[in-house]
């Protein structure tokens, strides 16, 4: 209300608010909640999206350190292996070339 003193006091005009004016205001008021509520919601959807795919990944990365483990223990496994024949092949080797 005291904006309209002054605008009557320095324009010498009154802003008058019309039952139009008002319905108007509150129309474009709840098209802007709307839009605020779907833009959140919109969000909410992306984060759902992002927060499901980690927790993909986490699953997945799981059963990759699972059959990492496996597969280190084969490794370690024919690394013995391997060293041991090479052993008995340099053993082979010693013994032909007495």
């Amino acid at each position: 209300d005291d904006i309209n003193v002054q605008l009557q006091r320095s324009a010498q005009k009154y802003n008058f608010i019309t039952p139009r004016d008002f319905l108007d205001f509150i129309n474009h008021f709840i098209g802007l909640v709307s839009e605020k509520r779907a833009e959140l919601h919109e969000q909410q959807a992306h984060f759902d999206d992002g927060l499901q795919k980690l927790k993909e990944t986490g699953q997945e990365v799981t059963e990759l350190q699972a059959g990492l483990a496996s597969k280190e223990v084969e490794l370690t496994q024919k690394n013995n292996d391997a060293s041991a024949r090479f052993g008995q092949m340099t053993t082979g080797q010693r013994e032909a070339e007495e």
